[in-house]
């Protein structure tokens, strides 16, 4: 729709096609360029599963409409884009102080995921603000991609205290949208996605631990203040300034628990670090499904089995293999996460594979290798990457699919 938009501003009349399950992020995009009444053709979903014939037929099929979209209508004049319609501002401050009626007030202006907010009073905002030396003005990632919406240091402040983050973590919050806003990431499309992908932050380095973020049993999980509110937060940011919920631009048809926010923390003790050690900052990384693989063997080259069968299944049968997804622009960089818990990692490391190239190495030939599952769309060993957590008492590792257009990002903790 944006495209499709732009071309009007041109002078150029355009049509753009939708897909009957997308019509909300359309409306919302014409609702943001202000052109709320702009037509556009519906075309039923799904598309990318049709062959080449099923697609020339539907196309025919569309030809009268087109043709009457474009032509009868007065031609678009040449010019700047319209002015972009002001966001929704608030129209009073909150001075209850009932807190039921402060939780419905955030409900009905949409500003909650469904759970009890924290409210964001000025004093608790400009406390978070001062663990940070940025202007509180300062944009810190933008969308051209829904017309210029963005989000600044002090409303991803508001957000964060709404999700109970405290001052300590602040910074973590700060550096994981800085990341998600570098275009590498690709903010827009995974949280737009039908497959409903997770945002994941990884935080790593000896600041963690101090701070209380979680990376031992149960890391993964509910329990942990900073884990827990961290990931809120930024989840809080997305959905409150960037627009993706349903009837907007989130279009996820199951969702997924982990986008009410996950966030998880390197355990210091990894033997395969995902940057120099001893380095405090947060990683960013999209995940469309998980997979865990429980497996008691006791040599490493069984075990890599185990693992690496359990990462290719999914990935045969959840378009995450080489026939459809190494046709991407991202292919280069996709990332593959593996999260290794202390039992995996002892055998594999009493077995020699210290280093982290020889697991990857390992890790990568199964996952490509001819066989009867088709071959992992994973460019190269240095694609594959390893999350410690120091989880003890089962012999399990997790695989985090990676969201097919996306690059893993990190920014240095202030």
């Amino acid at each position: 729709m944006r495209d499709a938009l732009e071309f009007e501003w041109h002078g150029i009349p355009s049509v753009a096609v939708i897909a009957d399950a997308l019509t909300g992020p359309a409306d919302a995009m014409r609702r943001l360029s202000g052109m709320a009444d702009h037509p556009y053709l519906v075309t039923a979903f799904p598309v990318g599963s049709l062959d080449e014939g099923a697609v020339r037929a539907r196309a025919r099929s569309h030809v009268e409409e087109v043709l009457a979209l474009l032509c009868d209508r007065p031609a678009p004049s040449a010019g700047v884009a319209p002015a972009t319609p002001p966001a929704a501002t608030v129209s009073r401050l909150l001075t209850t102080g009932d807190d039921t009626e402060v939780q419905a007030e955030f409900r009905e202006r949409g500003w909650t995921d469904g759970l009890p907010v924290v409210l964001p009073t000025i004093a608790r905002v400009e406390a978070l603000l001062a663990t940070v030396r940025r202007d509180p003005a300062e944009v810190v990632l933008r969308l051209d991609t829904r017309d210029g919406l963005d989000a600044t240091v002090e409303q991803i402040a508001v957000n964060a205290v709404m999700a109970g983050v405290v001052p300590v973590h602040f910074p973590y919050v700060l550096a994981a949208m800085d990341a998600m806003g570098d275009p590498a990431y690709n903010l827009h499309a995974h949280t737009a996605t039908m497959a409903g992908a997770s945002q994941v932050v990884i935080v790593r380095g000896p600041r963690a631990r101090a701070a209380g973020f979680r990376s031992e049993d149960g890391a993964l999980g509910p329990g942990w203040p900073a884990n827990n509110t961290v990931g809120r937060a930024t989840r809080l940011v997305i959905r409150n300034l960037l627009r993706s919920v349903h009837g907007e631009f989130d279009r996820a048809g199951f969702s997924h628990p982990g986008r009410f926010g996950w966030c998880i923390a390197e355990d210091e003790r990894t033997p395969w670090p995902l940057g120099a050690p001893g380095t405090d900052e947060v990683l960013v990384y999209a995940s469309t499904w998980q997979g865990s693989v429980i497996d008691h063997q006791q040599r490493a080259v069984d075990l890599l089995d185990a693992i690496g069968l359990g990462a290719r299944a999914a990935c045969h049968v959840n378009w995450l293999h080489r026939e459809v997804a190494s046709e991407s622009s991202f292919y280069a960089a996709r990332p593959f996460l593996f999260v290794v818990g202390a039992e995996h990692a002892a055998v594999l490391l009493r077995d020699g594979y210290e280093s982290v190239e020889s697991l990857r190495e390992a890790i990568y030939e199964r996952l490509t290798e001819p066989g009867a599952l088709r071959p992992v769309a994973v460019a190269a060993p240095a694609n594959i990457r390893f999350l410690y957590v120091h989880a003890t008492g089962m012999q399990q590792s997790w695989f985090f699919a990676p969201f097919q257009s996306h690059a893993l990002v990190r920014r240095p903790l202030a």
